[in-house]
């Protein structure tokens, strides 16, 4: 009688795991940025919130000079702290994301309408509005 062969040889199971290795190498760069887009992405989205009643307390004559003046928290998981001053809104984001340090994205108002800028390097991670 003939010995049928069961289970794995070595060499298939060594494959397998170069094959799981080389995936995750190229999945965890591309997770990250996923991470960073998001993160920006959410940002714009805090300051966004805030625009109609920036517009309101704008016309009244007075322009507005803290967040809670335009319903907006002191800080948040995304936004560290917001600078709210007759320029615009400010997001400087938190320490969360080693790719943000120290970087900010904004809503500059002038004549009526708001203009969004960074200086998040990477085009990419940057919302459409803001290119």
């Amino acid at each position: 009688m003939k010995k049928i062969q069961s289970g794995f040889t070595l060499i298939e199971l060594l494959i397998v795991i170069a094959i799981i290795g080389i995936l995750a190498a190229v999945a965890l760069p591309a997770y990250q940025d996923y991470v960073t887009k998001s993160e920006v992405a959410g940002g714009l989205a805090e300051i966004s919130g805030a625009k109609a009643a920036y517009t309101i307390v704008s016309s009244e004559g007075s322009a507005p000079t803290a967040a809670a003046s335009i319903g907006l928290a002191t800080s948040t998981s995304i936004c560290s702290s917001f600078d709210v001053n007759a320029s615009g809104i400010k997001c400087n984001f938190a320490n969360a994301n080693t790719d943000l340090n120290g970087k900010f994205i904004a809503l500059s108002y002038a004549s009526g309408t708001f203009t969004c800028n960074t200086d998040v390097a990477d085009n990419a991670l940057v919302p459409k509005a803001c290119r």
